[in-house]
């Protein structure tokens, strides 16, 4: 982050800025998460910079995890497909973790 501050005679205003990581800092590469929308059933797919271990949660709009795919030593591109056709129509969020850090990404189920 970062501290803003514009001045002139009437006073000053400081504001914080903060920056996202981009998913390269983050090592992931070429991330795809496809069909979005989605009728239930979808791809997270993406490519390491580095080998690592990476963890897939998927959460509802409230945070509860629904679903979860972990893998360790990914060397690869990765392509992990998730079945959500038992849960409603919504918005979900697709949260990826390296050793770097973790990126969020929403995804549209349908029916």
């Amino acid at each position: 982050y970062a501290v803003a501050t514009a001045s002139n005679s009437c006073g000053s205003v400081s504001d914080t800025v903060n920056f996202t990581v981009g998913l390269e800092e983050l090592g992931l590469l070429n991330l795809s998460i496809y069909p979005n929308p989605s009728s239930g059933v979808f791809h997270v797919a993406f490519r390491l910079r580095d080998a690592g271990d990476v963890l897939i949660r998927i959460h509802n709009m409230v945070g509860e995890e629904i679903a979860r795919s972990s893998h360790q030593r990914v060397t690869s591109q990765m392509d992990v497909s998730f079945d959500l056709t038992s849960m409603p129509a919504g918005v979900y969020v697709v949260e990826i973790q390296t050793q770097q850090g973790v990126r969020s990404r929403r995804i549209v189920m349908g029916r």
